[in-house]
């Protein structure tokens, strides 16, 4: 499990943070607006997409590592994972 974590995070990983960086930083271009609501939605979306990808790029992958889930080790027995 450890090896198919590390595997994943390594190999789609990094289209999944080149991905939200460049929705961060485009959503938080918004914080910069005249307009005072779409200012503070700008910088509180980016913050949420901040958060959702910092947790789903640790706590997500610690979670299958600690946990074990059965539907993942049958998948991998079955060859589905790695």
């Amino acid at each position: 499990i450890t090896e198919a974590v590390r595997l994943g995070l390594s190999t789609s990983g990094k289209a999944v943070t080149f991905t939200a960086i460049a929705l961060v930083t485009a959503t938080l271009l918004w914080a910069f607006s005249d307009i005072r609501f779409c200012s503070e939605m700008g910088l509180l979306l980016a913050l949420w997409m901040g958060i959702s990808f910092f947790g789903s790029f640790t706590f997500v992958p610690a979670l299958l590592v600690l946990w074990k889930p059965k539907f993942f080790l049958r998948a991998a027995e079955e060859g589905i994972i790695g």
